[in-house]
């Protein structure tokens, strides 16, 4: 594969992310996850959680977004949800997976997107695998603050996303049952379970002469080396 000179961005929904600006992100490739559309319109975007889609209020509010991006990935579990099948071309439903040998989750990194995505227990890894697939083997992250406030996850902290004004709906917790709502690894476990994942990525990523650069203003996750995005930047 012919790789870009240029890093690709991946953007998380950390506040770190309120250190960023729409403006800097448009000089770069960009893929980003869940409801990051609310706040900015990435190249790629990928959803898998099923509490973003459930009701006909989220999927309009994605379906109002689709169009300004040029790839959208959803999980193939998030497709039942859907009250309509006109989607844009554009749009692919992928199956998101974990494979397992023993019980134990396998440390595997996708390398044909088009057919099967490990899940890794983040859409940071599922991004990091359409990135590499779209031939940026260098990559720079925004955004990842890498802390989980409970083990409900912070998908369902309502403070954490109103800070990077990026809220998702609270309402599934409980009442059905779906989305990240039921984690089956408690905060520190689940920590260390994405740690792990992010490793399996850096060793592909150095495999394939590239990088993948940690840029979030603040982080707990320690497995990629720090670095300015801004350094990258076209102009």
């Amino acid at each position: 594969m012919i790789f870009h000179s240029e890093p690709a961005v991946v953007i998380c929904n950390g506040p770190s992310l309120n250190a960023v600006n729409n403006d800097e992100l448009d000089q770069f490739y960009t893929l980003g996850q869940n409801r990051i559309y609310l706040r900015y319109n990435p190249d790629t975007l990928a959803l898998g959680d099923d509490c973003m889609v459930f009701s006909p209020e989220l999927q309009t509010s994605l379906l109002e977004a689709m169009p300004l991006s040029e790839d959208v990935v959803l999980a193939s579990t998030v497709e039942r949800f859907f009250l309509r099948d006109d989607l844009p071309e554009h749009v692919r439903f992928l199956n998101w997976v974990n494979p397992k040998k023993d019980g134990e989750l396998m440390g595997v990194f996708s390398i044909n997107p088009a057919e099967v995505l490990v899940a890794g227990g983040s859409t940071t890894y599922v991004l990091l695998q359409l990135a590499l697939s779209k031939g940026y083997n260098k990559v720079l992250i925004v955004g990842m603050d890498h802390t989980f406030v409970g083990p409900e996850g912070d998908h369902f902290s309502e403070e954490y996303n109103k800070l990077v004004g990026i809220p998702y709906e609270m309402e599934t917790r409980g009442r059905y049952g779906l989305g990240h709502g039921n984690w089956p690894f408690s905060q520190k476990q689940f920590v260390a379970k994405t740690n792990e994942f992010f490793a399996i990525a850096k060793r592909v990523f150095d495999e394939n002469g590239g990088w993948i650069r940690n840029c979030s203003s603040y982080t707990e996750c320690d497995v990629f080396d720090k670095d300015e995005w801004r350094f990258y930047a076209k102009i």
